[in-house]
């Protein structure tokens, strides 16, 4: 049996994900050729679907492919891969087991002809890995609160020490609700990165795309059909709801500046610069990153959309390297890097790379050492009266929480004080329905974590700060 082309674009992705170390979303783009992009929207779905499962429930299918494989470590890296994503199939998706079983020897026979035999044994044995996965999910969905760490698991593909510590953070059930979100894709948004996006052009893209109470936010009804629509290069860009929202509430009252430290591909940034934009407003805005590379896309991105930000190249804890001495902003907005854990979803490799050590702030190039030192350098960018907002995409608490309470314990953060949400100049401009929705999604108060279940949002963390002598 030929193998389909939604497996093969599924197994160059993934395999090329291992060789460059770069994001299985990028690699699935990267390798979407003229054949791939032909493919049906049911094709690709199952494409993304079998390249980014298999990323995120590495830690359970390499486990099992050792269980049955006598020698793992001969196994050539391309045989590795064809195991890994036929296991994820076998395991977590609904196809018939024939089906999945010849496709998969069949991947195994074009990457290495001598590994057929080998692919067909192994294969076979891991059939009833789709049994203990669907029982471990049916007794997580019957009784959340008691939920172990081992049935999370196997339901979610995740590490098990990952596993145990979102069940300190979360709950049991919240950890139970964050397992079985990992089930099926994330949910996706698209959000205006320049003036002259319209609505009218994303209704001609079949996307089912549907505008929300919060402005310039588009829920997608179609996700495997953006790819392949004209949305991307029309002022639109894929975005998590939740993430949107932060860079609203960053957005700076009419005439004022911005620092964004942690600026990316400068998505938020845009965004924000969008949002002044289209109220005739306009604001000084200026956003940092050290990656060289995201940072010339967010340049060509603000040149073509007509945008005037200055975006600087550097290490955000060298701020008196980078910017003018004595430049002061009125919101200072760190966009810190972390273990992205609530956005698992959408980047499942993220938890096979993770490892403990960078939780622990006690060593130096820890996550939340970095991530304090960043706050810290923000801090002395704040103007008079300005605001200090400080944001994750983690769920765990070593990267908010305890960052947080570790800033204002320190010398620059005493002249700091939590702020409510509710006071910042970019939430005073929504109107009462956005308000309302932003409400209802976490974001009140002086610190917002949003939660994970199936189809919400991503998990992110928001802290908000003003001078206290103000």
């Amino acid at each position: 049996m030929a193998l389909a082309p939604a497996r093969r674009l599924a197994l160059a992705a993934f395999s090329r994900a291992r060789r460059n170390r770069e994001w299985v979303r990028d690699a699935l783009r990267a390798c979407a050729d003229d054949e791939a992009k032909h493919l049906g929207q049911g094709d690709r779905a199952l494409a993304w679907r079998l390249a980014l499962g298999a990323a995120g429930a590495r830690a359970v299918l390499e486990n099992r492919v050792r269980e049955v494989v006598r020698k793992p470590s001969g196994l050539e890296p391309r045989v590795w891969d064809v195991l890994i994503l036929g296991a994820f199939e076998l395991g977590y998706l609904e196809t018939p087991v024939p089906v999945a079983v010849d496709q998969w020897v069949s991947a195994a026979t074009s990457v290495s002809p001598r590994s057929t035999g080998l692919a067909n044994a192994v294969l076979r044995k891991l059939a009833g890995l789709r049994a203990d996965v669907r029982g471990a999910r049916a007794r997580l969905e019957a009784r959340e609160r008691a939920a172990e760490s081992g049935e999370l698991a196997l339901a979610s593909g995740l590490p098990l020490w990952l596993v145990e510590r979102l069940r300190e953070v979360l709950g049991n059930a919240g950890a139970a609700r964050f397992c079985l979100s990992l089930a099926d894709p994330a949910p996706m948004w698209l959000v205006k990165t320049s003036p002259e996006a319209s609505e009218a052009d994303i209704a001609e893209s079949d996307l089912d795309a549907v505008a929300c109470a919060v402005p310039g936010l588009l829920a997608v009804g179609k996700p495997a059909a953006v790819e392949a629509s004209s949305a991307l290069d029309r002022g639109f860009s894929v975005e998590d709801r939740s993430a949107y929202e932060i860079a609203l509430l960053s957005v700076p009252a009419a005439g004022a500046s911005r620092l964004e430290i942690g600026c990316g591909r400068g998505t938020k940034t845009l965004a924000a610069a969008t949002r002044l934009a289209r109220s005739g407003a306009g604001a000084e805005l200026v956003g940092v990153d050290d990656d060289g590379r995201r940072l010339a896309e967010a340049r060509e991105r603000a040149k073509s959309a007509g945008m005037d930000v200055d975006f600087i190249e550097g290490d955000g804890r060298e701020l008196d390297a980078l910017l003018p001495p004595g430049a002061r902003f009125d919101v200072v907005f760190v966009d810190a890097p972390c273990s992205g854990t609530g956005t698992l979803r959408r980047h499942p490799e993220i938890a096979a790379a993770l490892e403990p050590s960078a939780l622990d702030s006690r060593n130096a190039g820890s996550l939340p050492a970095l991530q304090l030192e960043l706050l810290e350098a923000a801090a002395g960018r704040v103007g008079e009266g300005g605001w200090l907002l400080y944001a994750t995409c983690s769920v765990l608490t070593e990267e908010n929480e305890d960052v947080v309470e570790a800033f204002l314990r320190s010398p620059v953060g005493r002249g700091f004080e939590p702020a409510a949400i509710e006071r910042l100049p970019g939430y005073r401009a929504l109107e009462a329905r956005a308000r309302a929705e932003l409400s209802a999604d976490g974001f009140s108060g002086v610190r917002a974590r949003t939660s994970v279940s199936p189809k919400s949002a991503d998990g992110h963390f928001l802290a908000v700060f003003r001078g206290n002598a103000t």
